[in-house]
């Protein structure tokens, strides 16, 4: 496991200089670059970050040993295709949701009722896997993705409607993943309540591995429990098991990337 920083920042004569004396060389105007922790010069880098007002985005890189080793991972997207319609003032919200539970303060209780829609066929390329823009909780396949990797584990699909015809789209599904009340063991991890509803929702995790879970469940893919983002964006974490994570690997499925969950720990042992 190593940490990863991604480094972004406007860059001026004196950062430039400043930068280049640690062997990082930058263009002008806005660039980034890439330095894990484990770099001799990330001490300074990160001085350097904070005195340029850099935007600084942690990621964690895993071993295939670690991401084989674990029970159960994460599952989030590296291709995010499109917006969800009608995307003009978020109206897709009413159009897709039950809105009864929904508080648009913090962006929590929404449940699915209806098909997403998009523009068009998704030019898929090399992928074949995607989560739309503004949707950080459900995915979308091909259809055979879903025949050949989700189906055989009891994952079902549903059809994603073209935003004008209003006609099923061929070249895309939703999966149909289920809630389920497991939750993670987020005992002194830092979150905010909602002012106007109270839900507890907590900040994103991006350094180490991905808390337990609470109940070691055999589900193959579910929606934890768990409320993660800031703001009024709000995302439930999709849990795959390692049979599934297997599965999606040996068929080099592009578009996600996955992040062990720790063992769940043993009450009494």
């Amino acid at each position: 496991m190593k940490i990863e920083h991604n480094i972004a920042l406007s860059v001026d004569r004196k950062a430039k200089a400043d930068f280049a004396n640690l062997g990082i060389d930058l263009e002008d105007g806005f660039s980034n670059f890439k330095i894990c922790e484990s770099d001799e010069r990330w001490p300074q880098v990160s001085k350097l970050a904070k005195q340029y007002e850099a935007i600084d985005t942690a990621t964690t890189k895993f071993t295939t040993q670690e991401l084989k080793s674990a029970d159960n991972l994460t599952m989030s997207a590296t291709w995010h295709h499109g917006y969800p319609e009608p995307s003009d003032d978020n109206g897709f919200i009413g159009q897709v949701y039950d809105t009864s539970d929904y508080c648009p303060s913090c962006g929590t209780g929404l449940n699915q009722k209806s098909p997403f829609k998009m523009k068009g066929e998704p030019k898929w390329g090399a992928k074949g896997i995607l989560q739309l823009n503004w949707v950080f909780e459900d995915f979308f396949v091909k259809p055979q993705v879903w025949k050949n990797v989700f189906q055989p584990f009891g994952i079902g699909c549903k059809d994603v409607l073209n935003a004008k015809s209003n006609k099923p789209l061929e070249t895309v599904v939703q999966l149909i993943i289920p809630d389920s009340v497991n939750s993670f063991d987020l005992e002194n991890y830092p979150y905010e309540t909602c002012s106007k509803c109270g839900i507890d929702k907590f900040f994103p995790i991006t350094r180490g591995w991905f808390p337990s879970l609470k109940v070691q469940k055999g589900d193959p893919m579910f929606k934890a429990k768990n409320y993660f983002g800031s703001g009024a964006n709000a995302r439930k974490m999709v849990v795959v098991s390692q049979e599934m994570y297997l599965s999606i690997q040996a068929y080099k499925l592009k578009g996600v990337y996955f992040t062990p969950l720790r063992k769940v720990k043993i009450i009494g042992n």
